[in-house]
């Protein structure tokens, strides 16, 4: 089965190679990043039989106290054009994505969790240096605790619009619907509380921003865990960046998850929780295992080819 496909290549530069080499294009069109002709983040397949949609968007934190906003799937329902289609979503929240579900469920889709990967610049060099690096933190002293790479601020994501209370203000422009109509902002500051509460217990802790992703992963080397902040999403490409080199990544503990679970392999903390200090001392204590683990669950079921030989087998699968 072949496709006809339309993507921004730097979003999906992790699995495009090996989606050529697969051979399931029958044409391949370079989209704009922010938008053009196709909306954002997301990959559109136009098969014969049905069609295929990756959402590679950023998530959605639990902490903004709602749920994602629907307007692209409301999109890919008129672009499909009551053709079947599937639905790939990279980061994958029953709890935040059940409005989503439904429309898509309820007009001839089928949702198949997927993975995400990194979509900054460097990811490549720390890919490709991966083995070095491992062996590089491994014969550094450890001498901090807790490491954080990130900013104490709020985060905000758009109220929903006016004009249709299935969508965002914002997404309700970005997708082509009409004007944007501020209606506000949902906000959540958990980065202040989480960073607050690392400030305030018994471990010690080095914070770092704006500093070149080189210094950053040199920084890194100090530290026996990388406490990975909510955003966008409640977790964040920390947990690749570091990941992929054995660095051990504490993730807010979420509904998230990939299809080949990640729960095993990386520890998962409730920052709200009475317990969360002794929880957080008993994975400081063993966190070169927690790293092994990371880094063999990414090199088992992160690989590019690993990736795209689940998304082949679904799509084999079909309707």
């Amino acid at each position: 089965m072949k496709f006809d496909a339309v993507m921004a290549p730097h979003r999906f530069w992790y699995i495009l190679p090996k989606l050529q080499e697969a051979g399931i294009f029958n044409s391949l069109k370079e989209d704009g990043a922010w938008g053009g002709i196709k909306p954002r983040n997301t990959a559109c397949l136009y098969g014969d039989k049905f069609n295929v949609y990756i959402d590679a968007s950023d998530g959605h934190a639990v902490e903004f106290g709602s749920v994602d906003s629907c307007e692209r799937a409301l999109w890919v329902v008129e672009d499909t054009k009551e053709k079947p289609f599937l639905y790939f979503r990279c980061w994958n929240s029953p709890l935040m994505c059940v409005e989503i579900d439904q429309i898509i469920s309820e007009n001839g889709g089928k949702i198949i969790p997927f993975m995400y990967w990194g979509t900054f610049s460097y990811f490549p060099s720390i890919l490709n240096s991966r083995t070095e690096l491992f062996g590089q933190d491994r014969n550094t002293p450890n001498t901090i605790d807790v490491g954080v790479a990130g900013k104490a601020k709020k985060y905000s994501t758009y109220k929903r619009s006016k004009f249709d209370k299935r969508m965002s203000w914002k997404g309700y422009e970005w997708f082509g619907y009409g004007p944007a109509v501020d209606t506000g902002m949902d906000e959540h500051s958990a980065r202040i509380e989480i960073i607050d509460k690392i400030k305030k217990s018994r471990y010690t802790y080095e914070q770092v921003y704006d500093i070149p992703i080189e210094e950053l992963i040199s920084k890194s080397m100090n530290w026996k865990v990388v406490y990975d902040l909510p955003g966008m999403s409640s977790v964040s490409h920390r947990m690749f960046e570091f990941g992929w080199f054995g660095k051990c990544v504490v993730l807010r503990k979420s509904d998230l998850d990939f299809p080949y679970s990640w729960k095993e392999y990386y520890p998962e903390l409730d920052y709200n929780s009475d317990t969360w200090e002794d929880d957080l001392g008993e994975i400081i204590e063993n966190h070169e295992e927690w790293g092994d683990k990371i880094k063999y669950y990414l090199e088992t079921y992160c690989t590019p080819e690993v990736v795209v030989d689940y998304f082949l087998k679904e799509i084999e699968k079909g309707i």
